[in-house]
């Protein structure tokens, strides 16, 4: 897989199959495991091909719309383990990163897939940049980097993962 076009084609989910999707998800979100919850995640399953357990479904609600949670995943994970991104395409979904440009399933489809072809922890150099740095977060030196600088960063070969938070 390359490309951006070949990026934004993960997104492409059947509307009928993504509605009903949604509305299990949204069932899931809150419920307790029990018989019905099993037989929803079990139906969740079988449509999307995805074996997610039944606590990453709690809290969606007040996140994200469960349809855009939903399509979010399934296209993350037809994001390839061998992505790669020209420069340009990575470019440009470094700057809908920063313009909070598409809509919550893109976004973090863009942030998927930059951590796969450029760097694992290239979203802290997009909103957190002194996390990277090293510098506890203080707006009186925040980086402000323009994406040329945010790849070209990520890109420094052998660049140690900086710790997470």
């Amino acid at each position: 897989m390359t490309g951006l076009d070949d990026v934004l084609a993960c997104l492409d989910v059947d509307p009928a199959m993504l509605r009903e999707l949604g509305e299990i998800a949204s069932e899931l979100d809150g419920a307790r495991e029990d018989e019905r919850s099993q037989s929803l995640l079990e139906r969740f399953r079988t449509l999307s091909g995805l074996s997610i357990p039944l606590r990453e479904f709690q809290g969606i609600y007040g996140g994200m719309e469960h349809q855009e949670w939903v399509q979010e995943r399934i296209a993350t994970s037809r994001l390839s383990s061998s992505l790669t991104l020209s420069d340009e395409d990575a470019l440009e979904l470094i700057r809908r990163q920063l313009n909070a440009e598409g809509s919550e399933a893109e976004m973090g489809l863009a942030l998927a897939a930059l951590a796969r072809a450029v760097h694992p922890k290239i979203s802290d150099l997009i909103f957190w940049p002194d996390v990277w740095f090293g510098a506890a977060y203080d707006e009186s030196i925040h980086r402000e980097m323009t994406p040329e600088q945010i790849l070209r960063e990520a890109k420094i070969p052998k660049r140690p993962l900086p710790p997470s938070s």
